[in-house]
Parts: structure tokens; C-alpha cells; sequence
């Protein structure tokens, strides 16, 4: 699948009536899952950005979130991407088939910190990736998600100069939190 096939197909997949309900449980609860795990990373690690690049940002849990806690801006989406402070990729990874450029990309625009989540190569999240892609296909829905290596999403990142700080490993997600070795002006 082409990055534009990609997106078309995520586009259809996370509609506004889906975007409507996660607003209303974000509103009802705050947040929830590995975003909350995110934020207390950064909590916990004591992370100041004053800059966020929130990339799938979704609904925008985690930049609504920091921006409440002193960030001075936000941005989920933009033509040309500019350098942050911190970049976030919460459950982004796993949408894209070859995620190598997405991270690499990513990495790059991260002048401090680089927090993601993405899916444990396991087997019971990789048989239960293939039962939800197969469930999708029957339904019609071109989306489909994706378990990548994680050693080279972690080799990946080194070449970029970010040092996994903290990880956390639950039963089907990794979340981590880099900061680069050298920080960018």
C-alpha cells in the first residue's frame, strides 16, 4: 500500500462519528490508556517542551494535555512540519506499513523528546493484529494495522541520537520515552 493509500485508508477507518464518542469519553474520563502512560512519563521524567508536534494526534488528548500543563504550542497538522521540543506518536506507528520513514521523520523533528506507543511483537498481539485486519477485510475496511520490530524502531531512533529514557512494557503496547543525547537548538 502507497502512504497515500495509507492515509486515504485511515481517513475512512477514524471517522468524525469515531472522533465524536473518543471526545465525549475523553471529556467523561480524561485520558485513558497508553496517552495517560505518556503523560505520566513525561510527568514523572520531569519533560518541559514548551514546543509539541503530535503526529496522528487524533482528538488531541496529549497536546490539549501538555498545552494545560505550560506548553506554549501545539501542532498536530501542517503542510511543513516545523522542529519541536517534543514529538508524540500515540498508537501512530502501528497504521503504517513500512514505519521506518515515519520514524526516521519523526525523529528527526524531535529537539528534546521523542514519546511513542506502538504494538509489542508478541504473539498474541500479532494473532490479534491478524484477526482484527481479517475483520476489517470482510467489512470492507481497507485500513489495516501493523506489528513492527521493535529492536529496529529502537535502532532507528539511536541513529537519530535519542536514548530510550523510560519504557514501558504492558501485554500489547510499548511506550517509550528518548531524549536526544545532544539537544537541538
Amino acid at each position: 500500500m502507497t502512504a497515500a493509500g495509507c492515509c486515504a485508508s485511515a481517513d475512512r477507518h477514524f471517522t468524525a462519528d469515531r472522533a465524536r464518542t473518543e471526545l465525549r469519553r475523553y471529556r467523561r474520563r480524561g485520558p485513558t490508556g497508553s496517552a495517560r502512560r505518556i503523560l505520566r512519563m513525561l510527568s514523572e521524567s520531569q519533560v518541559r517542551a514548551e514546543t509539541l508536534l503530535d503526529i496522528g494526534a487524533g482528538i488531541g488528548v496529549l497536546h490539549h494535555e501538555l498545552l494545560a500543563l505550560g506548553g506554549r504550542s501545539a501542532v498536530h497538522l501542517a503542510e511543513q512540519l516545523a522542529p519541536a521540543d517534543l514529538v508524540t506518536l500515540d498508537r501512530v506507528i502501528c497504521c503504517y506499513p513500512a514505519a521506518e520513514a515515519l520514524v526516521r521523520t519523526t525523529a528527526a523533528k524531535a529537539r528534546r523528546y521523542w514519546a511513542a506507543s506502538f504494538p509489542r511483537d508478541r504473539w498474541i498481539t500479532r494473532g490479534h493484529t491478524r484477526w482484527e485486519n481479517a475483520r476489517r477485510a470482510r467489512a470492507e475496511n481497507p485500513f489495516r494495522t501493523f506489528v513492527h520490530l521493535i529492536p529496529g524502531i529502537y535502532a532507528l531512533l539511536q541513529a537519530g541520537d535519542l536514548v530510550p529514557q523510560r519504557i514501558h512494557r504492558g501485554l500489547f503496547w510499548e511506550i517509550v520515552l528518548c531524549s536526544r543525547t545532544r539537544p537541538q537548538p
